[in-house]
């Protein structure tokens, strides 16, 4: 008995021990950083030309395959953009506020019709009881 309770206080003991770190980082500019003024980083006209490598530099961390594909999407919406408003700048479009919320009627419709055919299909054969 006494064995038991042993280990299971030195179960309890293992389990409920935790332990907290923290670290800190200082900002390290390495060899092949590229080191861009705000004003200019600021301007899409700007933004659109660098490719994910540049990006990648700037920001030090490495951008992966969704990373570096999400970033050309956006760098193509913003070139689209840039067409309608050759002086727009990063903050304004990332901050850009929309009043109008698109609601897609379509697919809305469509998943309702799909929904209302499997819960006939599903409840058909109980209907039979």
């Amino acid at each position: 008995m006494k064995l038991i309770i042993t280990i299971l206080s030195i179960y309890c003991l293992a389990i409920t021990n935790n332990s907290f770190a923290f670290a800190i980082n200082k900002p390290h500019i390495a060899e092949g950083h590229i080191v861009v003024n705000s004003s200019t980083y600021l301007k899409a006209s700007e933004f659109v030309k660098l490719s994910a490598e540049q990006f990648s530099s700037i920001t030090g961390k490495k951008l992966n395959l969704w990373n570096r594909v999400s970033f050309s999407l956006l760098k193509l919406k913003i070139k689209h953009d840039l067409k309608k408003n050759p002086n727009l700048y990063i903050t304004d479009y990332y901050f850009k506020k929309s009043n109008n919320h698109n609601f897609n009627w379509w697919v809305f419709g469509i998943g309702l019709v799909v929904a209302l055919i499997l819960m006939y299909l599903l409840l058909k054969p109980l209907a039979g009881l």
